[in-house]
């Protein structure tokens, strides 16, 4: 559980009600759709959690819309963690750290 400053600093008003206040799964999960498709959609922006909205579309897709683009968020329960992979239609975005070559293809 994350404490209820994490909410209110990642999500706005409408998104909390739309996660069901603060429950912590929902929390969690809409925090992993935000976080995969800011990392599937950024070409080096700095990240603010409240540009990225989200919203369910279902049990297992969240939209994020972000900057006028939206993306799918598909989302799965594995034990106590929870999976988010964002499907957007652009083309691949490839950053380069100094540990590693990460690619996030679209």
């Amino acid at each position: 559980p994350r404490p209820v400053s994490f909410a209110r600093m990642w999500f706005t008003e409408r998104e909390r009600d739309e996660l069901g206040g603060e429950d912590p799964v929902n929390v969690t999960i809409g925090w992993a759709a935000k976080e995969a498709a800011y990392k599937a959609l950024n070409r080096g922006e700095s990240f603010r959690p409240q540009e990225l909205h989200v919203s369910r579309f279902s049990n297992s897709v969240w939209n994020v819309d972000w900057r006028g683009v939206r993306c799918e968020a598909h989302i799965s329960l594995q034990s106590d963690h929870v999976v988010a992979v964002a499907i957007a239609d652009q083309p691949a975005t490839v950053l380069k750290s100094a540990e590693r070559e990460m690619i996030y293809v679209c």
